[in-house]
């Protein structure tokens, strides 16, 4: 029986317009493929832990000979951010249904920062790790484990939700139930044969 649902952030409960690239390269006159490549490069550092905010900022203006502040980037940044409404809905369903609600997500402490902001969609969820957090990322499986730290609580009564599918496959490997989101129709369908 499941008790726990676990759901990733980008993708799956948000998504991000891709424009975001376009528009910072515009607006600051840097180099577009350039800056693609120093924000994922630094990005991955940064969704680890391995670097600060300040750090994965100051990482892209020294690489982009470009002028941008931490606070512009994400002020920037936050509009390109498009929550997946009905996706939340669902979630809302599920908590009144008695099912613990966790996050867990390959990110940042901004990200962290923009839920914990908007009280509304924070208080959806029991539990939100993020990468950054403890230096792990999915599809490790400590990662999933780190999640359940001091829940009484089997794999075997988790589902996992993802839209990456190494991370569904590990989660499956471990015991889980396991559904790879792609769209919010077949996403429904999916989970009606889970919880009835």
């Amino acid at each position: 029986m499941i008790k726990i649902i676990i759901f990733d952030w980008g993708e799956v409960l948000c998504f991000y317009r891709k424009t975001f690239f376009r528009t910072i390269a515009t607006k600051y006159k840097i180099n577009y493929a350039l800056f693609r490549k120093v924000e994922l490069e630094n990005r991955l550092k940064h969704e680890a832990g391995e670097i600060s905010t300040t750090q994965f900022v100051q990482n892209i203006n020294r690489a982009c000979h470009s002028p941008i502040s931490v606070h512009n980037y994400y002020t920037l940044h936050s509009h390109f951010v498009h929550l997946n409404k009905g996706m939340i809905k669902i979630i809302q369903q599920l908590k009144k249904k008695g099912y613990k609600i966790f996050l867990l997500s390959n990110n940042s402490e901004p990200t962290y920062n923009y839920i914990k902001d908007q009280k509304d969609l924070h208080k959806l969820f029991d539990k939100i790790l993020f990468s950054y957090q403890i230096g792990l990322k999915k599809p490790d499986p400590h990662f999933f484990q780190h999640v359940l730290k001091d829940e009484n609580i089997r794999f075997s009564q988790c589902l996992f939700v993802d839209d990456r599918s190494d991370s569904v496959v590990a989660a499956k490997k471990l015991g889980m139930s396991a559904l790879q989101y792609t769209n919010l129709k077949k996403f429904k369908h999916d989970l009606a044969k889970l919880i009835l």
